[in-house]
């Protein structure tokens, strides 16, 4: 028979493998519309015929089409669509996509393609996060009616491209 101690001492140890598998993958989260935690490959994220594809093996998150994150009614705009903790994310616009709702990354990202990108009606268009880098490489972005279009504390590189806001606010925060 099996005494309480013994059963105790496992259940504890497969809570803190629990818990140590939950911190080791902690780090590389990729959030869509602000509930559903992407880790693998996914070629249909949204179910919507591929608009939002993740490759995990490249990082890489790429944009092909329009879509929106949740519609908050009380405060009168979309929330998030995509949070990334993934360090050395890409996003990859290929072709012209209107997002309603934001972007937010939290690690070294960069957005590029051959697309052009359109963020509207959300408080953050782009928010940069925990020291990160955000670089823009030959990108093509346009934000459009948001509270703060690009909330960047952080470091931000415009590597060829072009950033529009359009009825929004640039703000940048810099420190010595």
């Amino acid at each position: 028979m099996i005494s309480f101690k013994k059963i105790f001492a496992i259940l504890f140890a497969v809570m803190a493998v629990m818990l140590m598998s939950t911190a080791v993958f902690a780090d590389e989260s990729l959030w869509i519309n602000e509930s559903t935690d992407i880790t693998k490959t996914n070629d249909d994220i949204l179910n919507n015929g591929g608009v939002l594809k993740y490759n995990s093996k490249t990082k890489t998150l790429t944009i092909n089409g329009d879509a929106e994150a949740p519609y908050h009614s009380y405060l009168g705009y979309y929330g998030t669509l995509v949070s990334s903790d993934v360090d050395g994310l890409t996003v990859n616009v290929e072709g012209d996509s209107h997002i309603k709702g934001g972007l937010a990354f939290s690690k070294d990202t960069k957005i590029t393609g051959s697309g052009k990108l359109y963020l509207e009606n959300t408080q953050d268009a782009i928010n940069v996060l925990n020291n990160s880098t955000l670089t823009f490489e030959n990108a093509d972005v346009t934000i459009i009616n948001c509270i703060s279009g690009l909330q960047c504390y952080e470091n931000l590189n415009l590597n060829g491209g072009n950033l529009n806001l359009i009825n929004s606010n640039l703000d940048i925060t810099t420190s010595e």
